[in-house]
C-alpha cells in the first residue's frame, strides 16, 4: 500500500461521538461522569499553571472497553491524560503520579497523567502515541483546546523505524509476564489478545500501512492480504476489549483458546521475522541467531559482524554486548511467549535479558528481568509516556 493509498483511504476521524467500542449508552454515561470529574478535580488541582488537560487513548480513540462491577459499568483499562503544563513539566513527574494514584482509587480505573510543555507537543517524536494524538484522537477536557492541534501529524510512513518493535514487544510482553507471574485466567486471556493485536499492527507498522482506527486498520490487513487467521483473530480481539470480563471464544473452552493461540502467534511472528530478517521459522534456530536482527550504525555494526567471527563463549559475550537493548527485548519477549518454554528457550531469554542464572532460570527471575529491560528500554530513545507492557487488572 502507498502513502497516496493511504492518505486517500484513512482521513482524519470525525467529529468525537462516544468513548467505548460497544457504545452502550449506560458506559458511555459513566465514561462522561469520570472525565467530567477529572477536568474538574486534576484542573482544580493544578491551577494557573495547567494549559490544558487532554484525555488520550483508548476513550479517546472511541476504543475503550467496559468491566461490569456489582451491576455498574466501569471504564477499562483506564484513563491516560497528558497535563499541559506551562513550564519546567518534568518537574511534576512525581506529582502527577500521585494525583494519577488518587484519581484511580475513586473512579476504581487506572489513571495515568503525564505532564508535558507546549513545546513538547510541538517537537513530539513519531511514535505510534503520538500518531494517534496528533490526527486529533484527542479531547481537551479542561483549558485551552489549541493545545491539542500544536503536535505535527505523522502519516505512518514517517514513523520511527523502531515503532514495530516496540508494539510487538508490548503486546508479548503482556502475555509473557501474565504467564510467568501465574496470573488467573482472566488476566492471561487479557495479556494473549494484546499479543494478538500487537503481531498484527507490528506487520502494518512494518508496511507503513499502520491506520488511526481499529476499523481502518483492519482494512489495512485484508488491503495487505494477511493471513486469514490473523485478520481473524484481530478482529477478534477488539470484540474481546470491548468486555473482557463477558467474552467467551467462539469454539472451544477458555483454556484451549489459550494454548491454541499461542502457538498462532508464534508462527505469525516468526514468519514476520523470516520476511524482514531472513531468519529460521523455528524458535529454537531463530533465538540463536549469532547476526544481530535490528539495524545498528556504521560502527556498530562492523564491530558487530567482528564478533561473530570469535569463538563461541568470547564471541557470545562480545555479541550480547554489542546487541542493543531493543533487540535483547524482542528476543527475550518471543521467547517468553512462547508456548511451552523449553530449556533452550528459557536460557536464550535469560542470555538477552543478562540474568545471572541462565542455565535454569526461575518464572520469578525472569518476570524480573523482562520488566528491568523494559526500564532500560524506556531511557534510551524518545518513546510514549506511557508504555504498556502489562496487563491492566481491574483497580
Amino acid at each position: 500500500m502507498t502513502e497516496a493509498t493511504i492518505s486517500a483511504a484513512f482521513r482524519v476521524p470525525g467529529p468525537h461521538t462516544s468513548y467505548t467500542l460497544g457504545r452502550h449508552s449506560q458506559a458511555e454515561a459513566r465514561v462522561g461522569q469520570d472525565l467530567a470529574r477529572l477536568a474538574t478535580g486534576v484542573g482544580g488541582e493544578l491551577g494557573g499553571g495547567l494549559r490544558a488537560l487532554l484525555l488520550v487513548g483508548p476513550f479517546a480513540r472511541a476504543e475503550g472497553g467496559v468491566l461490569m462491577r456489582d451491576g455498574e459499568p466501569v471504564a477499562h483499562p483506564g484513563y491516560d491524560l497528558l497535563a499541559v503544563i506551562r513550564r519546567r513539566a518534568e518537574r511534576h513527574a512525581r506529582a502527577m503520579a500521585a494525583l494519577g494514584a488518587t484519581w484511580s482509587r475513586l473512579l476504581h480505573t487506572r489513571v495515568r497523567i503525564a505532564a508535558v510543555a507546549p513545546s513538547d507537543l510541538r517537537s513530539a517524536p513519531p511514535t505510534r502515541f503520538y500518531y494517534h494524538v496528533g490526527r486529533l484522537q484527542a479531547l481537551t477536557l479542561y483549558g485551552d483546546p489549541r493545545m491539542a492541534a500544536l503536535l505535527p501529524r505523522y502519516t505512518s510512513a514517517k514513523l520511527r523505524d523502531d515503532v514495530w518493535t516496540l508494539r510487538l514487544c508490548e503486546g508479548l510482553s503482556c502475555a509473557a509476564l501474565s504467564f510467568l507471574e501465574r496470573r488467573p485466567l482472566p488476566v492471561q486471556l487479557a495479556g494473549l489478545q494484546q499479543a494478538v493485536l500487537a503481531s498484527a499492527e507490528a506487520r502494518l507498522l512494518l508496511e507503513r500501512a499502520y491506520a488511526p482506527t481499529f476499523a481502518q486498520r483492519q482494512l489495512s490487513l485484508r488491503t495487505l492480504q494477511a493471513p486469514a487467521a490473523v485478520q481473524q483473530s484481530y478482529q477478534e480481539a477488539q470484540t474481546f476489549l470491548a468486555t473482557p470480563d463477558r467474552w467467551q471464544p467462539e469454539r472451544g473452552t477458555a483454556e484451549e483458546w489459550l494454548s491454541a493461540t499461542r502457538r498462532n502467534v508464534m508462527q505469525w511472528v516468526l514468519e514476520l521475522e523470516q520476511r524482514r530478517a531472513g531468519t529460521p521459522l523455528s524458535l529454537v534456530p531463530y533465538l540463536e541467531t549469532a547476526r544481530n536482527l535490528l539495524p545498528a550504525d556504521a560502527i556498530l555494526g562492523r564491530l558487530q559482524r567482528a564478533a561473530l567471527r570469535l569463538p563461541d563463549r568470547l564471541g557470545d559475550s562480545a555479541r550480547l554486548a554489542l546487541r542493543s537493548p531493543l533487540e535483547r527485548l524482542l528476543r527475550a519477549s518471543i521467547a517468553l511467549a512462547a508456548e511451552p518454554g523449553g530449556a533452550r528457550v528459557r536460557a536464550a531469554a535469560a542470555h538477552n535479558l543478562a540474568l545471572e542464572e541462565t542455565t535454569h532460570p526461575t518464572d520469578a527471575a525472569l518476570a524480573a528481568g523482562l520488566q528491568a529491560m523494559w526500564r532500560r528500554v524506556s531511557t534510551t530513545g524518545p518513546h510514549a509516556p506511557f508504555l504498556d507492557y502489562r496487563v491492566v487488572e481491574p483497580v
